[in-house]
């Protein structure tokens, strides 16, 4: 199991969020009709709202059947738009006022989306296709942004976001096509946000010498057309990079060959350092890592080719990936239009075939003799994480290896005491957990069976019925 494999299997499984109570938009009037009935709402911005409006709104209607729509608890569940949105015109709203769950998964991802829901719809009545994008901030609870295209149902989601913090995502829109962006919460979370549309006009077909979108620039002069494989632009390597290798270079003063990468957001304009990776292969993980103080930059990893068009990583600081050893890979360092500045570039192989007989992370250790087989089954006695009697042999202790179901595996105890930083799950004394915060806690059940806590409150992480005192 990788490191990241380790830090989830011991992700909190529940977060509480406190949020104040506030009316930010009135709840759709329907007539005393169920709330799991086809509402089309009225808008928030222009209903003042009566007294007898309140005792027939869907989210009365709601409390009454218990709030909660279970018809749509499988694919393919369908959602009812609250209103139309407007480009550039923001609209507020709760999911609190409306307990209804139309969606709890969507074609496009495998989170849990039980939380309250709803849904916006947009028509592009332009006579030229449009780039929409939607952001979704002003969250307090761990809010989603889904978009649909053609009909508003569970299958038909193009685009998400799903972070942790504010989300944003986009799609293409022919001339009289319809979207719907649907705010969901995570995990039956709900409260406040701000929903935002901007649509703008885009250049589809980048080699027919016709301004499409009417902004003056035709083809490949028009920044639609960056990650076109009629307008790709080329790179090359400066060097190569190897595993458990560190590179430490600049961008200031480079030149800039791509200013654009397929799927990845931002402008890139400015200069870059590419080095090819050399080494990919089945059986491994590769984790590349870049250090930046002072400079804004992204690491991006392109597959199979150096060029704008190829699929590719991206991320501000690291990317992890699974090489295929019949592609190539490129390690690129770049940023937005600029002075550019200096970084470290790490890359870390670690070895996921333990029972092939090679050496696929050229280490020179080979399946079981390379540590990072080491929580792998077939390198290690199976145990109870609760129990160390499992284990044999001096100082053995038993670590998780796999949070659902619980399992876990044997070897030598660490020196750590509760308290003290962690960076591997062996780090710790027999009998302590090294949890995601990377600190050493004493393990006990949830259940209240020993082991029990001596200080503190057992806190799930995860991994039911083990937990940690904290």
């Amino acid at each position: 199991m990788t490191r990241a494999g380790q830090i989830a299997a011991f992700t909190a499984s529940a977060a509480l969020a406190f949020v104040s109570a506030c009316h930010l938009a009135d709840p759709p009037v329907d007539g005393g009709a169920d709330a799991g009935s086809d509402d089309t709402g009225t808008d928030s911005r222009t209903d003042t709202g009566t007294a007898s409006d309140a005792g027939s709104d869907s989210s009365m209607d709601a409390a009454a059947d218990g709030g909660i729509d279970t018809a749509s608890d499988t694919l393919p569940a369908t959602c009812v738009p609250f209103e139309e949105l407007v480009p550039d015109v923001p609209v507020s709203g709760d999911t609190r006022i409306f307990p209804r769950n139309q969606v709890s998964l969507w074609n496009c991802s495998l989170l849990d989306e039980g939380g309250s829901d709803v849904a916006y719809s947009y028509t592009n009545a332009s006579p030229l296709p449009a780039k929409v994008t939607v952001t979704l901030t002003g969250l307090t609870a761990d809010l989603d942004l889904f978009l649909l295209e053609g009909a508003c149902a569970a299958d038909t989601c193009e685009a998400y976001s799903a972070t942790e913090g504010d989300e944003t995502a986009s799609l293409i829109i022919a001339q009289g096509g319809t979207m719907f962006a649907v705010v969901d919460g995570r995990e039956g979370e709900a409260g406040p946000y701000l929903l935002a549309l901007h649509a703008q006009p885009v250049e589809l077909t980048c080699n027919d010498g016709v301004d499409g979108d009417g902004d003056g620039l035709t083809d490949c002069a028009d920044p639609d057309c960056a990650a076109d494989v009629a307008c790709g632009a080329l790179c090359s390597s400066d060097g190569t990079i190897r595993c458990n290798e560190t590179v430490d270079g600049g961008t200031a003063f480079e030149p800039g060959a791509i200013d654009s990468y397929a799927g990845c957001p931002g402008d890139m304009g400015g200069g870059e350092r590419i080095y090819l990776f050399p080494q990919g292969g089945s059986g491994m993980a590769v984790t590349a890592s870049l250090a930046h103080p002072g400079a804004d930059l992204f690491l991006v990893v392109l597959e199979d080719d150096c060029s704008s068009n190829a699929p590719a990583f991206c991320d501000s600081a690291l990317v992890s990936f699974a090489p295929d050893s019949m592609l190539y890979y490129y390690l690129v360092v770049d940023g937005p239009e600029g002075l550019g500045g200096g970084f470290s570039l790490h890359v870390t192989c670690e070895e996921t075939a333990c029972g092939d007989g090679l050496d696929n992370d050229v280490d020179g250790l080979t399946d079981c003799g390379d540590p990072d087989c080491a929580p792998s089954a077939s390198c290690s006695q199976a145990c109870d994480p609760l129990d160390d009697a499992g284990c044999t042999g001096t100082g053995d202790a038993c670590y998780v290896g796999s949070p659902a179901p619980l399992a876990g595996f044997c070897h030598e105890a660490g020196d750590a005491d509760a308290g003290s930083a962690c960076d591997l799950p062996w780090d710790c004394r027999g009998g302590l957990v090294c949890i995601p915060a990377d600190v050493c806690l004493p393990r006990c059940r949830l259940d209240g069976k020993p082991p029990k806590c001596d200080k503190g409150t057992c806190a799930g992480l995860g991994a039911a019925p083990l937990g940690v005192c904290i």
